[in-house]
């Protein structure tokens, strides 16, 4: 995960602050946006190799997010990893969130371990330059 360049955006920033710690304490860059609206404008000015995006956020919720990453003009942006952040268990398993443009979703309350297997799963190879 050290030196992993992530987007986190949600609303609580409870939530924003816990994040904050643990992709320190894993040697991530990040950057994190309070609303929706802040993490479209965040995710146009960077590259990102994940995002991470609440479901339930102001000016534009995170469903609304990832789908304007998806269109985004540049193939590899566009096909970014990105998970959803939700507190809600009644979800309709994984089905509902691969619809909606999603990679994967992680639940409320965040447990470090649960968080980095997800990441991980999904995260691209980080391509080394080997010296020949």
């Amino acid at each position: 995960m050290k030196d992993r360049y992530i987007l986190v955006a949600d609303d609580q920033e409870m939530n924003l602050a816990l994040m904050a710690k643990i992709l320190t304490r894993w040697q991530c860059r990040f950057d994190k946006a309070p609303d929706g609206v802040a993490a479209y404008e965040l995710f146009v000015c960077n590259n990102y190799d994940m995002v991470l995006l609440d479901l339930q956020m102001p000016r534009m919720t995170g469903v609304e997010v990832v789908k304007r990453i998806r269109e985004d003009k540049e193939p590899a942006k566009a096909q970014i990893p990105v998970l959803a952040l939700t507190a809600d268990t009644t979800m309709p398993g994984n089905q509902a969130f691969i619809d909606a443009g999603f990679d994967d979703y992680l639940l409320k309350p965040f447990r470090e371990k649960e968080i980095y297997n997800v990441m991980i799963r999904h995260l691209r190879p980080v391509h080394v330059n080997v010296p020949h």
